[in-house]
């Protein structure tokens, strides 16, 4: 199952080992979930390295990163054309997602994190992870689960709902 974390995840989990992030990401791990950032994320934690701290970026270089799948103008491209995920095509619809994400989620989310769940989406997550209450709280929560089929939690609620799986023998 792909499970792939918003940037705050990996902030939370690395400032604090005993945070729900950190709990949420060793159970997760344990019971073989497929863990992964988006480049949105991993872009966002090495600009903001200053901010958070570089524990952060070199928490989520750890895992899997999943396909980039472009979104908005030229100039808010990351990283190179042959990093990119998908055709010309496939970057207009993206962006149409964009535009219909920014009204399922409330405002005050950002271009990379609805680039990260674009990302999770496109990459056939099952569980997107995030703190982030635009995307997170009961309306736009309900809203994305509706529109997409993926599971929107918060890493309380993952670790909580996986609190009790018992992991693969092996």
């Amino acid at each position: 199952m792909l499970l792939v974390c918003a940037t705050n995840i990996w902030i939370e989990a690395s400032k604090d080992s005993s945070s729900a992030a950190a709990r949420m990401l060793a159970r997760a791990r344990l019971l073989g979930y497929r863990i992964a950032v988006s480049k949105h994320s991993r872009s966002e934690l090495e600009a903001s390295s200053e901010m958070y701290g570089p524990e952060a970026a070199r928490l989520a270089a750890e895992y899997e990163e999943i396909p980039y799948f472009p979104i908005g103008t030229i100039s808010q491209l990351l990283g190179t054309i042959s990093e990119l995920s998908g055709t010309l095509d496939d970057m207009f619809a993206n962006d149409r997602l964009r535009e219909s994400l920014a009204s399922i989620a409330t405002q005050g989310t950002d271009i990379r994190d609805r680039g990260a769940l674009i990302d999770a989406l496109r990459s056939g997550a099952q569980i997107f992870v995030t703190s982030d209450k635009g995307i997170v709280g009961k309306g736009p929560r309900g809203r994305l689960q509706a529109a997409f089929s993926i599971l929107v939690r918060t890493p309380l609620e993952l670790c909580t709902e996986i609190a009790d799986s018992v992991p693969p023998a092996g």
